[in-house]
This record gives C-alpha cells, structure tokens and sequence, in this order.
C-alpha cells in the first residue's frame, strides 16, 4: 500500500492543530460484523483516524477559482455532475500532507478508471501559496505520479477558500513552514459536501467505502 511510504508515526501540529475525538470512538464497542462497511472500519483503533463528520444536512460546496499545476483555470463548477475529493496541503511539508498526498495515490488507483474517465476527481488545494507557484506544483504531482489538480493561486483567493472550508491556516512569510488544519471533504455529483474528514488520517477502508457509495448515487 502506497500509504506505507509516508506514515510511519502520527505527526502532531504545533498550537491550532485540530485533534477532534482521537481514537476510534464508539464503534469499537459493536461487533464489526453488526455495521455497515464505514462503522465496521472505524473499528479499527490503532488507526490514526481522527473525526468523520455526515453532514445531515448536505450543503453546496464553496465557490473558488483557482489555477492548476498546468497553468490552467479550475472552478467548481467544473465539478458539476462530478464526486470529488478536495484536500489541503502544501508541497514542502516534511510531515502530515504526505498522508493526504498518500491517501490521493490510493484512490487513483483503488477507482482508476473513475479517475481515467473524469468521474471522479481528486483535488489539492495548497496553504502555501508563497512557494507553491504552478511549475512548484507540476513538479510535485508529476514527481508522485499524481492524476490531481493542484491548484494555487494569490494569498488573498485562497484565503477566502480555506476560510469558506474552514481550513485554519497560519501561514506567515518567509516561515519555514505553514501549519494548518488536516482536512478531506467529499464532494457528491449535486456538487455538494457530504462528508468532512478532519484530523490526522483517514483509513483507506473508510474513504473507499465512502467513495464508492458517492460515485453510485445519482445527482
């Protein structure tokens, strides 16, 4: 498993990082026999899954116009019709991005041909627009064998996008590095968020479940 290559230890932010009910909560009194493929993955307790959050309610994802690693405009609307995955990272991280990044890898390959045919699609924004130029982007995502949009644009469009996804981002110039919240939405084909993953991980069971049971359903 690709994941393999990048987690080796749970990495913990500095102040502000978000750590919402650590563990694998409650499922791990039930019989995994008795739940449903998400509830019987979650447990799993030695995962370093963090939060899983159903939105009860479905709500429209967040409008952004961004630019790929290939120079190119991306909006969501060019999600429309589309399950995405949209995740936030940036490409000099030395820790818990390699865990998105490895989790992206995974779904390519778990549902290629869904990536191959644009039915899925698999989305990076960064939160370190000072260094993540496009040509920084391309390298990364041609050097990982990347089939995601890398998008990146001015400080001020993305701050409005990490806010509208609440994404905390402390992202100061000329800092070594950025810090910021460990977060994975699921995007349906109505172009809407069905489910936040925020935390440390997710396990490659879960996201697949989830994924799959996105890309059956209609819009």
């Amino acid at each position: 498993m690709r994941n393999d290559l990048y987690r080796v230890l749970p990495f913990i932010f500095g102040g502000g990082c978000l750590l919402v009910g650590c563990g694998a909560g409650d499922a791990t009194e039930a019989s995994a026999s008795e739940l449903n493929p998400v509830e019987a993955a979650l447990v799993h307790a030695n995962e370093p899954f963090i939060n899983r959050d159903e939105l009860l309610v479905p709500k429209a994802a967040p409008p952004f116009a961004l630019t790929d690693q290939n120079g190119g405009p991306v909006t969501n609307e060019d999600l429309a019709g589309k399950v995405a995955l949209i995740g936030f990272v940036f490409t000099s991280c030395p820790d818990i991005c390699r865990n998105i990044t490895a989790t992206y890898l995974d779904m390519q390959d778990e549902f290629a041909d869904d990536v191959d045919e644009d039915d899925l699609e698999l989305i990076l924004i960064t939160t370190d627009p000072e260094r993540d130029t496009t040509e920084q982007a391309k390298k990364y995502t041609e050097g990982l064998g990347g089939k995601w949009a890398f998008l990146t644009g001015t400080a001020d469009e993305l701050d409005k996008v990490w806010n509208s996804y609440h994404v905390t981002v402390d992202q100061h110039v000329d800092a070594e590095k950025s810090k910021h919240s460990w977060m994975v939405v699921l995007i349906d084909r109505s172009s809407k968020i069905r489910i936040r993953y925020v935390g440390q991980d997710v396990p490659r069971d879960i996201l697949t479940a989830d994924v799959r049971s996105m890309l059956e359903q209609k819009p």
